[in-house]
């Protein structure tokens, strides 16, 4: 182990978001994985939002699917993410007006757009997302860590549709169902075709969240989903479908490695 290595692992041992979660992150995954899926699922399906609403109200709440059975099978996971309604372009802005603008200029326009918004946005090409789509349809929930200034917190994601909802794992321990959203990426394929371009916004609770956390979730989903490598393909495996093989320090580990590249 080198140097680097032993510091990382000594600052989890001293972090308070690790030691709290830890063990819960341990009982669901290994001892009641379906109860964690059930759980997550019931998050996205809900439409009571508790009282600490996200700051973007309308496009982060809950959508409205048929309840999660007790048993989440593989088959009934992909049926419910591909039966989500899909949020289209044209509820944000008038889409014949970048019918004559190339992939370039349909970016800037839309980064222009979201400038003074509390809001993240990015564009994808059509086969990069096509590959994020293909995955979150595999692999519908995933835990991605947050650097935060006593260590790290864990936030879980769950996919639905063209959406991914966030919500901070102290809180889902909480509240379970009702738990708030802190961050809900959308993502808008109307021009992938035509245009070779998906983009995607992403609104966060300001009280939770700043701008620059919510893009560093964003980029985890991108290198999660979009360009995993093997090491990032197994995470992925492991947490949805061998849950009792993961361990959730690798992804601290996996976070410190792409600051250190």
């Amino acid at each position: 182990m080198n140097n680097k290595s032993a510091t990382v692992d000594e600052t989890l041992a001293k972090n308070p978001y690790f030691e709290k979660y830890a063990s819960k992150i341990t009982t669901l995954q290994q001892n009641d994985p379906q109860k964690l899926a059930e759980k997550l699922e019931q998050l996205t399906s809900s439409k009571t939002v508790s009282s600490k609403t996200p700051v973007s109200e309308v496009s982060s709440k809950f959508s409205a699917a048929a309840p999660c059975p007790k048993k989440l099978e593989a088959q009934d996971s992909k049926a419910r993410f591909m039966h989500s309604k899909t949020k289209e372009l044209n509820s944000i802005m008038k889409t014949e007006l970048l019918e004559d603008k190339n992939f370039e200029e349909i970016k800037q326009i839309w980064h222009e757009y979201f400038k003074d918004k509390i809001s993240v946005s990015g564009v994808l090409t059509k086969p990069i997302y096509d590959q994020l789509n293909n995955r979150a349809m595999q692999y519908p929930t995933f835990l991605f860590p947050l650097p935060r200034d006593e260590g790290y917190e864990f936030l879980l994601c769950q996919f639905a549709g063209n959406e991914a909802h966030f919500t901070s794992l102290i809180n889902f321990q909480t509240y379970g169902e009702n738990a708030p959203e802190c961050l809900t990426v959308v993502f808008f394929p109307d021009l992938a075709e035509q245009k070779n371009i998906v983009l995607f916004r992403g609104d966060y609770d300001k009280n939770i969240l700043n701008a620059i956390e919510a893009q560093c979730l964003v980029n985890q989903i991108v290198l999660y989903f979009a360009q995993p490598s093997e090491r990032k393909l197994d995470l992925l495996e492991r947490f949805n479908k061998q849950p009792d093989t993961f361990q959730h320090m690798e992804l601290v580990q996996e976070l410190e490695n792409i600051k250190l590249d």
